[in-house]
């Protein structure tokens, strides 16, 4: 488990050391600080050649930060979008638009290449339970998995079978803790001893009107 809280590591405005996360916050205007500089530390502290499992892709962002986290180490994202089908996101002209603007493959690919972390991330432009049942053809154990996708109680309970594929001392985090996503991933670890709760978000300090909230999971290494 962490023993350094992402609360306390925000309180401080240690993210201001990550030279690259600060970077990539500044190309940022929709998501706060803190939520994508808790990613950046829960990626922080994985074993080399770590793989993360993203649920939801939305405008890239969380996902290039995780990639920034794991880049010398060696690691991999998978992330998972259905709305980057037609080569385009959901996210470009609807609710990220007076943020961003236009979002779409193409952008996302151009800001790797800026980054220079091409090859860190795979997107796969696919509903979740889709690729879900064909994961056990990948045959790859999770170190980092982080669900952000649908947020009814089905969606999230369908992507809760990624659980299974977290290895022992893996993670798992989730965006948005309340109402219908608290409730499913509670019922669906409730039979599953392995996994805890080992930080659970609460209102933020500074922001305590916006729900952008982070919990932590983690499974026991004699899973």
């Amino acid at each position: 488990m962490i023993d350094e809280w992402p609360d306390t590591f925000l309180r401080k405005n240690e993210y201001e050391d990550f030279v690259e996360l600060r970077e990539i916050l500044r190309a940022d205007k929709w998501q706060r600080p803190d939520y994508l500089a808790s990613l950046y530390f829960y990626a922080k502290v994985l074993k080399p050649r770590c793989l993360i499992v993203e649920i939801g892709t939305g405008s890239g962002m969380s996902t290039l930060v995780m990639a920034h986290s794991i880049k010398e180490k060696g690691g991999h994202i998978i992330t998972i979008d259905p709305s980057y089908q037609d080569g385009g996101s959901i996210f470009g002209d609807a609710h990220h638009g007076s943020f961003h603007g236009e979002f779409s493959y193409d952008v996302f690919m151009k800001r790797q290449a800026q980054d220079k972390i091409e090859g860190v991330i795979t997107l796969i432009p696919d509903f979740s339970f889709n690729v879900l049942t064909r994961w056990n053809d990948y045959r790859y154990g999770i170190d980092l998995l982080f669900i952000d996708g649908a947020h009814t109680y089905d969606d999230v309970s369908r992507d809760c079978g990624f659980f299974d594929y977290v290895k022992p001392e893996g993670l798992c985090a989730v965006d948005d803790w309340f109402f219908e996503i608290e409730t499913a991933v509670r019922d669906y670890i409730k039979n599953k001893p392995e996994w805890i709760i080992d930080y659970e978000s609460t209102s933020n300090w500074k922001y305590p009107n916006q729900v952008k909230q982070v919990t932590l999971l983690y499974k026991k290494a004699n899973a």
